[in-house]
């Protein structure tokens, strides 16, 4: 087991069946993950347990992905997950706090890539492109042709 695997990571996504089953595929991997359900607990737990990678939601209710990232002076390295995409001026806002962005829906061993690229600080990852951010516009249907969210 590398070192990273032993890493905390938060996971971040209002709906709860994509949290839990992003943080047991985590978990199945040796990572410590903690689970937040929208972006005002994920400020709470950040402030009272550090992790060395968040996996965050772009679209929640009280508090979205963009503006945790903006109340983040000194975010941990970011996998943006969402089935929505950033309009150019948002993603030119977040700068560098995204290391990378995970498409909805997702297979099991793309975030697991995708962890372990942006723990590492991997920005050379083929997996590790954020081009997808603002490359489709509006939602995705998941494999049982319901839309992501």
């Amino acid at each position: 087991m590398s070192s990273a695997r032993s890493t905390g990571v938060l996971v971040v996504d209002d709906e709860e069946a994509v949290r839990s089953s992003a943080a047991e595929i985590l978990r199945g991997e040796g990572y410590e993950v903690i689970e937040a359900p929208d972006g005002e607990v994920a400020l709470d737990l950040l402030g009272r347990h550090p992790v060395s990678v968040m996996v965050l939601d772009i679209r929640m209710p009280r508090r979205d992905g963009v503006s945790v990232l903006e109340a983040l002076a000194d975010p941990p390295p970011v996998v943006l997950m969402s089935a929505y995409c950033l309009d150019p001026d948002t993603e030119a806002r977040l700068g560098t706090k995204v290391g990378a962005f995970l498409k909805k829906p997702f297979a099991p061993l793309r975030l697991i890539e995708e962890v372990e690229a942006v723990a590492h600080g991997d920005a050379n990852a083929a997996q590790n492109d954020t081009s997808d951010l603002h490359r489709t516009r509006g939602p995705s249907a998941s494999p049982n042709g319901t839309e992501a969210k």
